[in-house]
């Protein structure tokens, strides 16, 4: 989940690439979800791209209807 300003909008588009080239769903405008470990990499990111502040990585035990993003992930 991410809260990128305005005044970072060049991070927060190419962090958003990011996300989709790795894969990524796209819950939300700002929510991706992976079932896949990924602190580290979300960490590398963060500090790279200058928004460690504004990315906020969480780890869900459930989602609702997740029919859709168990076909995505092939699940």
């Amino acid at each position: 989940i991410y809260d990128i300003a305005k005044q970072k909008k060049k991070s927060q588009e190419i962090f958003r690439e990011t996300l989709k080239r790795l894969k990524f769903y796209q819950l939300q405008k700002s929510a991706y979800l992976t079932p896949f470990s990924c602190k580290e990499e979300i960490e590398f990111l963060r500090q790279y791209y200058g928004i460690g502040e504004d990315v906020f990585y969480c780890v869900v035990e459930q989602i609702e209807n997740d029919d859709a993003y168990r076909k995505y992930f092939g699940l």
